[in-house]
């Protein structure tokens, strides 16, 4: 099915042009951005490190390259400087705060842009988000190497990414999203996890309260729910915020005592 619906973009692209498409060009593409895919991965492995080297404030603004930027030099570039710093700090155990008491899962809803020093906010009580589930890169996946046309490539490529989670669901939650901020919560020795119901993107906020419910009974981890707009203050209360924050932060320390 994907690979039928790409050949209808192909034929419709070619005609809307005049120019075919280059299978050499798409491969050389897709070569690129596999390439810069996988580096953002392994600077996503790197963070695993305590303290956290990269902060999930930095991954809103260095998705961008993989995600517009994709199938170029320029991503592939762009991610490799990123993961030599990364790195650096990994050997030179250079934390995003000097004293990291908690690590924060953004479990997902795209981040508050009009408020994002908020996330400076938990750091000051010693709380660093240290892995989040939006703007993300995907996970490497085997494409099998019978596989030798890129329209197939990228069919194979995107089935497999999508169903990565869904033989880890049947077996417990039935939920691939659950499925994966459990791993997250795993690799990352998460403390707790925050979610933001963003009004403005119902696409990524649709559901967001029963992943939270449902990603409760798996964890016993203190969760959140942050409620705005995407941009617009009028939906947004500071002090309703911070004192939510702070119930949070409590129930973080009550976990360690």
């Amino acid at each position: 099915y994907q690979r039928d619906q790409l050949l209808a973009l192909i034929e419709f692209l070619e005609k809307q042009t005049g120019k075919k498409m280059d299978k050499e060009r798409l491969w050389e593409a897709i070569r690129l951005g596999d390439k810069a895919w996988q580096l953002w991965y392994d600077i996503d492995r790197l963070r695993v490190a305590i303290p956290c080297p990269m902060p999930s404030q930095d991954h809103f603004s260095i998705m961008v390259a993989g995600h517009y930027y994709t199938g170029t030099q320029v991503a592939v570039d762009f991610y490799q400087k990123l993961y030599d710093e990364v790195k650096y700090k990994v050997d030179h155990k250079i934390g995003v705060i000097a004293d990291e008491k908690y690590r924060i899962l953004y479990g997902g809803g795209l981040p508050p842009w009009h408020t994002l020093w908020i996330f400076n906010y938990f750091e000051s009580f010693g709380a660093v988000f240290v892995i989040e589930n939006v703007y993300r890169g995907f996970d490497p996946v085997e494409v099998p190497v019978k596989v030798k046309d890129p329209v197939d490539y990228l069919a194979w490529r995107a089935f497999l990414r999508f169903t990565r989670y869904h033989e880890k669901a049947r077996a417990r939650s039935g939920n691939p999203t659950v499925e994966k901020l459990l791993d997250m919560i795993n690799d990352y020795k998460i403390d707790g996890v925050v979610f933001h119901a963003c009004r403005s993107c119902r696409a990524t906020t649709i559901g967001q309260t029963h992943m939270k419910s449902e990603l409760g009974k798996y964890s016993d981890l203190p969760m959140m729910q942050l409620v705005s707009d995407m941009v617009d203050l009028r939906d947004y209360s500071e002090a309703q915020w911070k004192a939510q924050i702070s119930a949070f932060i409590e129930a973080l320390q009550g976990r360690r005592k």
